[in-house]
């Protein structure tokens, strides 16, 4: 029952989710509906942007139900003491005490609980098994990493950079696991180092070793975990074409070919993740072999493409200026970058089914 409890505390994040989990049905199915419920009000009241008055009121109220929702949870926890007896055939309290004090295996399961229940907040687990050094990595870098996202997405007014809270989550997964591993190896009797992250990670390059899960956080930025595991050509070809497509499908407005982008992702976080587990058996049986090989041999067609580019920069930004200002009423730009994508769309479509028609005939032939 202690593992349902445990669960119950990592998902309470979500409202009802814990009370559901600890059979608390009522509950379980009043906060989610009354969060949900409230910022929906306020999304239909909210006419405009100027009138966000209802939003940001109903955000407050679910605010409010959230935190109701989270002492609740916590409140009927330690209530209950986190005893294996949760339910309706719960003994009293003070029995519960009075037995837990008299079995070690008791107080090894409830230290392994305070661990649990502290490690809710990045790094106070590792605090209370004595770790200083450790909890506080994890808790800087945690705090730290919220702090500097809302610095960077306000001081440069850019939203998107509040994309990279997403990172938070399995930081915090991270910190939980590591912390329910250092009790069990404390409790089997193991002494413990205190030691940061960092010099973990120092110690595993020291020794040629390779982490898989590092890999597979990595592998989250594509190319990145191929950097990690030493394939630099594969992994610097696929950040690089990643990147590349973004800027590139955005700046000529190439809305069909987006699709490129999440297949892209697939591929590469996939790819490292076949590779790191190749690494763990035979550290030989990885090799760099780049995406695309030979882009040397082909030089004339890359040329081509680079200067097409380059011609439909230069068009863009000072030929179609200057004929919009020569010519306001012609909407030159309304045309010129609307025509362009139908056209790029076009080529491409056309090329590649010129060169599947003709290679597949050349194969034929050279198979004959």
């Amino acid at each position: 029952m202690q593992q349902r409890v445990l669960l119950s505390i990592m998902l309470g994040w979500i409202p009802g989710l814990g009370h559901l989990l600890l059979g608390r049905i009522g509950r379980g199915i009043l906060y989610p509906a009354g969060f949900v419920g409230t910022l929906f009000l306020g999304v239909v009241a909210t006419d405009d942007a100027q009138s966000i008055g209802p939003f940001v009121l109903s955000v407050i109220f679910a605010g409010g139900l959230w935190i109701v929702n989270m002492v609740d949870l916590w409140k009927y926890v330690f209530r209950r003491g986190g005893s294996p007896s949760l339910g309706r055939d719960a003994q009293s309290v003070q029995g519960a005490t009075s037995i837990t004090a008299a079995n070690p295996d008791n107080e090894l399961s409830n230290e392994r609980f305070a661990t649990a229940l502290l490690s809710v907040i990045p790094g106070l687990g590792h605090f209370h098994m004595g770790l200083m050094t450790r909890g506080l990595t994890l808790l800087l870098s945690f705090v730290g990493w919220i702090v500097m996202t809302f610095f960077i997405a306000i001081f440069t007014e850019q939203e998107g950079f509040f994309v990279f809270l997403g990172a938070l989550p399995i930081l915090w997964l991270y910190n939980i696991f590591d912390a329910m591993r250092l009790i069990n190896l404390k409790q089997s009797g193991e002494k413990l180092e205190d030691r940061s992250l960092f010099e973990d990670w120092e110690q595993v390059r020291e020794d040629g070793r390779r982490s898989k899960m590092v890999a597979m956080l990595l592998s989250l930025f594509p190319g990145a975990g191929h950097l990690y595991l030493g394939l630099q050509r594969r992994g610097i070809q696929l950040m690089g074409a990643f990147l590349f497509s973004i800027y590139i499908l955005d700046s000529l407005r190439l809305n069909l070919f987006f699709f490129l982008i999440p297949l892209l992702w697939c591929f590469a976080f996939f790819d490292a993740l076949q590779l790191a587990s190749r690494w763990q058996r035979n550290p030989e049986e990885v090799r760099d072999v780049p995406l695309v090989d030979k882009v040397l041999n082909h030089q004339r067609w890359l040329g081509l493409a680079l200067l097409a580019l380059g011609l439909y920069y230069l068009a863009d930004r000072f030929l179609v200026d200057w004929l919009e200002r020569e010519f306001p009423k012609a909407a030159v730009g309304y045309y010129f970058r609307e025509y362009t994508q139908t056209a790029v769309v076009a080529v491409l479509l056309i090329g590649g089914g010129v060169r599947l028609l003709f290679g597949s005939k050349k194969e034929r032939g050279e198979a004959a």
